[in-house]
């Protein structure tokens, strides 16, 4: 009695066609991680291929502007969008994956800059640079709130070195790979900026998904346990 019920479901599921393909968002120059100069797109784009590969299901992934891929995940129009950092606004709105990859955030400033200390009270009173799309540390965020900073918001993260050397900034506060890479796609020359000794923070990035997607949860779980299991080699 069950054959002609399990005919039924295969003729179906043939009907049915492949199940369609998730789209994600990432972003470029934001180098290791996205950058479309490399034949990989970027560590995390390469990761999240493999993740998907170890999944079994298609994926798209659409390189768009930062600022563009962060709207439309968080509407919905795309399935996900990475790599992206813990911030309080993002955390009301998204689930997050597991971390793709652990940050080590550091404090970039001229050499001869007053800036010596990496904690935020050292920084206080300061210009500091963050292109338009990166999300502040959160303590950073909240000074920069109460006055006690002031942004600076050039459009990619080689400008605020730039700025930095030309003294229209005091600091730049990002992950060491990523302040590494743009540092040599700024064209500076060696010396002109340095990093402080002490780490201001350790962070993650992260693949980030829409909580107004029913099944938001389910997504990033399936997610989850196919990056563990590639990380464990299986």
């Amino acid at each position: 009695m069950r054959a002609p019920a399990l005919t039924a479901l295969a003729v179906l599921a043939m009907l049915a066609g492949p199940a369609p393909a998730a789209t994600l968002a990432t972003g470029d120059a934001y180098a290791p991680y996205a950058d479309r100069g490399r034949e990989d797109g970027g560590l995390a784009v390469a990761l999240v291929r493999a993740v998907y590969d170890r999944m079994g299901e298609p994926l798209r992934i659409e390189v768009l502007p930062w600022k563009r891929g962060y709207a439309m995940a968080a509407t919905g129009r795309v399935d996900a969008a990475f790599p992206y950092a813990p911030s309080p606004e993002r955390e009301a709105d998204f689930v997050y994956s597991a971390p793709l990859f652990a940050t080590r955030q550091v404090v970039y400033v001229r050499p001869g800059a007053r800036a010596e200390s990496s904690r935020p009270e050292g920084l206080a009173g300061l210009r500091i640079c963050q292109p338009l799309g990166f999300a502040l540390p959160a303590r950073l965020a909240a000074m920069t709130a109460a006055g006690e900073l002031r942004r600076e918001e050039p459009g990619d993260l080689p400008t605020c070195f730039k700025m930095l050397d030309g003294d229209r900034a005091d600091i730049v506060v990002v992950d060491e790979r990523i302040g590494g890479a743009a540092l040599a796609a700024s064209g500076l020359p060696a010396g002109a900026v340095r990093v402080l000794p002490e780490a201001f923070a350790e962070s993650t990035l992260h693949l980030i998904v829409p909580r107004s997607r029913a099944d938001a949860a389910e997504f990033v779980a399936r997610f989850d346990r196919a990056m563990a299991a590639l990380r464990r080699g299986e």
